[in-house]
């Protein structure tokens, strides 16, 4: 069952080759050590052994990047200051560690989850503005900030997304996502 769950793992993060060796691995394992039948006696037996396995590789923290989300979201290579400060544009998001769809595609994917193509794009045109032109109006601490509301932010990965892009660019960003279902907030 480790090499299974080994398996599922490392094809989670992409690596095909190293998923099929893991799986031969367990099969092999399984069929010399188990009786005949047995492996599907405990495949369909409502022991949670599997999801219990399974929950030791869903990471509850992933580090995503401003300049990844550029790239594979907006469909372009990062420019001005994302390419100029990559070491910057870097966050930590908490995610659940256990099986929920947003979760699994931000752990999957690597990326936030935005269906809001618009939004990014907003915020990446804030942001490149703020580094390239510099800040207009400054609050009374001499800082440039920038505030915004996200509606229905679920697990925040969007807020958290811009946050990160805005901090880059050297603004001070104040963000709040207000997440009117219980259920989806993280």
């Amino acid at each position: 069952l480790a090499f299974m769950a080994l398996a599922d793992a490392v094809g989670v993060d992409g690596r095909m080759g190293d998923r099929a060796a893991f799986l031969g691995m367990a099969a092999e394992t399984l069929s010399s050590a188990l009786p005949s039948g047995a492996l599907v006696t405990l495949l369909r037996s409502p022991w949670p052994v599997l999801d219990a396995v399974d929950r030791l590789f869903q990471l509850p923290q992933v580090e995503l990047t401003v300049s990844d989300a550029v790239r594979r979201a907006l469909h372009r290579e990062p420019a001005g200051f994302f390419a100029e400060r990559a070491s910057l544009d870097r966050f930590r998001m908490h995610i659940f560690s256990r099986r929920e769809i947003v979760s699994d595609m931000v752990r999957f994917a690597r990326l936030p989850f935005c269906g809001m193509r618009p939004f990014m794009s907003l915020v990446d045109l804030v942001a490149t503005a703020a580094g390239v032109e510099g800040c207009q109006d400054r609050d009374a601490d001499g800082r440039c900030s920038f505030s915004f509301i996200e509606g229905g932010p679920h697990i925040g990965d969007c807020t958290l997304w811009a946050t990160a892009a805005l901090e880059a660019a050297g603004l001070y960003p104040f963000a709040v996502g207000y997440e009117p279902l219980p259920d989806a907030s993280a």
